[in-house]
C-alpha cells in the first residue's frame, strides 16, 4: 500500500508566528529611519576573556557585553562562541545545527529561565563541546554561573501576539533578593486558537490479484487549537563556587489541544464519494516539583544531588468517521471509530554525583534512581 500525505498545519502556524515577529522588526527598521540624521555612537562589545580547560572554555563577560545586553539570551550572544547560534526571538540555542543543553549553577534549566537571568548576574558562562557520562548524553552544554543581587528584584514581562490569527505567548516573572537567597515567581500561558488548515492525502491499495485502488482526500478545512500554561514559584540559595540550593513547584496544564478536519475522499473505481470528519486531540495537567543541592569542598571536590517528581493526570480522545454524502443522521456511517484514553501516571527521579577534577582530566561517579509506579489508565 502506498501513501503520500501533505500538510499545512505547521506552515499555518509559522505564518502566525512570523506575523509577529516581522512588525517588531519592523518598527525597529521604523525607528532607525527617523534617527537617521542624527549622528550615531558606535557600539563596541569587546571580546570576553576565555579560559580554555581540558575539559571545557570558561567565558567571562566583559563589561560591553553585560552594558549591551538586556537578558541572559542577549549575553550568551555577545559572547561569540564559535559555533554557537543564538535567537533570542525564537527562543533557541544550537550549535553545529545540533541541541545545547542549558544550566544555571549546574542544574538542567529552560530556555524561558536562561532568558530571564539579568547579565550583571552572571559571573561566568562554561561551554563544554564533548560532554561526557555526567550530563546524560547531551551533545554541547551550557552552563550559567549566576550570583544572586544581595537586595532588590527584577521583573520581566514579554508579550509576542500575531496580528491576523488568534494566536499569542505572554510571560511575566518577578525575582526578590536577600542575600544570598532569591524567590521567583512566573508564568505563561501560549494561546493557539482555531487556526486554520488542511491536508492532502493520496493512498493507493494493491491486492493480491495486482488490481489497485488509490483514494483521493480532497480537504474541506479543518482548524488546530494548541492553548496551554505554566506557572512556578522557586526559591533558591547562591553562594558561588561553594553551595547551591534550589526548591521549585510547578504546574503545567494543556488547556486545549484539538484537531478537527473535515474533507472529502473519491476513489479510483468508482465508488460513491464519502465525507471524512477526523478529530483527535488531549488535554490534561503536571504538577511537578524539584529540589537540588551543590556543594563544592576543597582539593576540586564536588558533591551533587538532584531530586524530580512529577505526577500527569489527562485523557486523550479521537473519532475517525466516514459517511455518505446523502446520510440522513449522524449515525448513518460507513466507517466510525472512536476513542478515550484517561491517563494518571507519576514519576521519581534523584541523582547523586561525586566529582572530582584533576590537572588533565576528572572523576566522576554518579547514582541513580528512577520510580514510576504503573500508570493507571482507562
Amino acid at each position: 500500500m502506498y501513501r503520500n500525505m501533505t500538510t499545512t498545519i505547521l506552515n499555518r502556524i509559522m505564518m502566525a508566528a512570523v506575523a509577529i515577529q516581522t512588525p517588531t522588526m519592523t518598527f525597529a527598521q521604523e525607528t532607525a529611519d527617523t534617527i537617521a540624521t542624527h549622528e550615531l555612537q558606535e557600539i563596541v562589545i569587546e571580546a570576553p576573556k576565555v579560559i580554555r580547560k581540558a575539559d571545557m572554555d570558561v567565558y567571562h563577560p566583559s563589561k560591553s557585553a553585560v552594558e549591551n545586553s538586556k537578558n541572559g539570551m542577549q549575553l550568551l550572544n555577545n559572547l561569540m562562541i564559535p559555533t554557537l547560534s543564538v535567537s533570542d526571538a525564537l527562543g533557541s540555542i544550537q550549535a553545529a545545527g545540533q541541541s545545547v543543553q542549558v544550566r544555571i549553577n549546574g542544574r538542567e534549566s529552560s530556555i524561558d529561565q536562561v532568558r530571564a537571568l539579568l547579565p550583571e548576574t552572571i559571573k561566568r558562562v562554561e561551554w563544554i563541546d564533548n560532554p561526557g557520562l555526567r550530563y546524560g548524553g547531551a551533545n554541547y552544554v551550557l552552563n550559567f554561573i549566576v550570583a544572586n543581587p544581595t537586595v532588590g528584584g527584577s521583573m520581566m514581562v514579554q508579550v509576542r501576539q500575531a496580528l491576523n490569527q488568534a494566536w499569542g505567548f505572554y510571560m511575566a516573572d518577578t525575582k526578590f533578593n536577600a542575600g544570598s537567597s532569591q524567590w521567583e515567581v512566573g508564568g505563561n500561558f501560549k494561546l493557539t486558537n482555531r487556526l486554520k488548515s488542511h491536508r492532502d492525502y493520496t493512498e493507493t491499495f494493491t491486492y493480491p490479484d495486482g488490481q489497485s485502488v488509490t483514494r483521493d482526500e480532497i480537504s474541506r478545512g479543518g482548524t488546530l487549537d494548541n492553548s496551554m500554561t505554566k506557572v512556578w514559584a522557586s526559591y533558591n540559595y547562591i553562594k558561588p563556587d561553594t553551595t547551591v540550593f534550589m526548591a521549585q513547584i510547578g504546574y503545567q496544564a494543556n488547556l486545549n489541544d484539538k484537531f478537527i478536519y473535515n474533507g472529502l475522499l473519491s476513489f479510483s473505481n468508482g465508488s460513491d464519494d464519502m465525507i471524512l470528519t477526523d478529530i483527535n486531540g488531549n488535554n490534561g495537567s503536571t504538577p511537578s516539583l524539584s529540589l537540588y543541592w551543590q556543594q563544592n569542598f576543597a582539593h576540586a571536590q564536588m558533591f551533587i544531588v538532584d531530586f524530580n517528581s512529577s505526577f500527569y493526570s489527562g485523557r486523550s480522545f479521537s473519532s475517525y468517521i466516514e459517511q455518505l454524502p446523502d446520510a440522513q443522521n449522524p449515525w448513518d456511517y460507513v466507517t466510525s471509530i472512536n476513542t478515550e484514553i484517561k491517563d494518571h501516571n507519576q514519576a521519581y527521579a534523584i541523582e547523586a554525583d561525586y566529582v572530582k577534577e584533576m590537572e588533565e582530566q576528572s572523576f566522576h561517579c554518579r547514582s541513580v534512581l528512577h520510580c514510576q509506579p504503573k500508570p493507571f489508565s482507562l
